[in-house]
């Protein structure tokens, strides 16, 4: 693969290309909901509502993983 080549492909997957999800949409594949003791954005959730101070969580994954869908579904989760 030429540098041209390389550089085309790595600008494709950056940019707008790849909007979050909401978590009712019907390309969203639920993974972990269906289990609360496995699911880190409910473990998250809890964290946030148990604590007595201001506290900082790092959300970390690939692009293009689904962070920001999972930060939609953890703000519908404290906002429920």
């Amino acid at each position: 693969m030429s540098k041209q080549e390389l550089e085309t492909f790595y600008k494709a997957l950056g940019g707008d290309s790849g909007l979050p999800l909401a978590p009712t949409d019907r390309y969203y594949v639920p993974i972990f909901e269906h289990d609360p003791e496995k699911d880190p954005i409910d473990h998250l959730r809890l964290k946030i509502t148990l604590a007595e101070s201001q506290s900082v969580s790092l959300l970390t994954g690939f692009r293009g993983s689904g962070k920001s869908t999972q930060l939609k579904r953890l703000k519908v989760l404290l906002e429920n």
